[in-house]
């Protein structure tokens, strides 16, 4: 059947793509959809909720898409929830997981790890940090890690005090290791973190940085997604190219000489700017797939 009439119709130009993206929708539509090569919504959900969704992932076992309806904004709820909706469209059910932020990630074994915010009192002033949730297969809520836990808020000061302290944006899993990664965008920021410890064990760029930067390496600033691969870091940069230009940087990362070095990096041309979001994959193939979230282009 036709599609509803309020989702987009993406344009595609140029070739080479294959395969399917699950992407959220923010703005005019609130939803998820599954996108082929061609840019066709060969999938989707319309969320009627009153959050914002900004993260949609398949689920590990292939049979049903996941995502959160969160709030980030000056006044956050505690009646955020983690969403999965069966690829058949039979069931919907959601998960509560108080004050959610942008970002969560599925483990192997079905247990849902997010990013929920963690505001505290220090010295009488109240900070707002961030907090790892993890939520096992049974319902089990369990909070397994703190910014608090790595930093004083007081010696550690963020660029963007306004939105708060840390303002912790995306996060990824690392199975071999059974570490987790987090991106930190006031402290412009990666750091890993022992799931079993909750140690920080390194961290590269910005406030937080344990990693030194090579000379003639640029930074990144105010950063969203990332992905660690082995013996670098790709980096979807928000705010540190010139002008109004967000872009692809990726650096070699020596975390036994804690060292750091830009080795790559791509902007649009014509630049593009995506002043919140982004995204950036790479593929075995060595192709790099770019997310310009808040401008609407992939």
């Amino acid at each position: 059947g036709p599609l509803p009439p309020e989702l987009p119709n993406p344009g595609v130009e140029g070739e080479g793509h294959t395969g399917y993206m699950a992407i959220p929708l923010l703005g005019a539509v609130s939803g998820v959809t599954i996108l082929d090569a061609q840019g066709r919504i060969v999938w989707y959900h319309i969320y009627e909720g009153e959050f914002d969704l900004f993260r949609a992932r398949l689920s590990h076992d292939g049979r049903s898409v996941l995502f959160n309806a969160a709030d980030v904004s000056d006044e956050p709820s505690e009646n955020t929830e983690i969403v999965r909706v069966s690829l058949d469209g039979s069931e919907v059910t959601g998960v509560g997981v108080p004050w959610l932020a942008h970002d969560f990630v599925e483990l192997p074994d079905g247990t849902l790890t997010a990013i929920a915010l963690d505001i505290r009192d220090v010295d009488g002033e109240e900070w707002r940090g961030d907090e790892l949730v993890e939520v096992s297969p049974d319902g089990t809520q369990t909070e397994i890690w703190s910014t608090f836990d790595c930093w004083d808020p007081n010696e550690v000061v963020g660029t963007d005090q306004e939105s708060g302290w840390t303002w912790t944006n995306a996060i990824d899993y690392d199975a071999a290791l059974d570490v987790y990664h987090v991106g930190i965008r006031n402290f412009s920021s990666i750091v890993e973190i022992d799931r079993a410890t909750g140690a920080c064990e390194w961290a590269l760029g910005g406030a937080a940085a344990t990693l030194a930067m090579e000379v003639g390496s640029s930074a990144f600033l105010h950063q969203h997604q990332f992905q660690v691969l082995d013996g670098s870091v790709l980096v979807f940069d928000n705010d540190g190219g010139a002008g109004l230009a967000s872009r692809a940087i990726e650096y070699a990362v020596d975390t036994d000489a804690g060292t750091a070095e830009q080795i790559w990096s791509y902007t649009a041309d014509p630049p593009i700017y995506s002043f919140v979001l982004g995204d950036v994959n790479r593929f075995d193939d060595g192709d790099t797939i770019v997310t310009w979230g808040a401008a609407g282009q992939i």
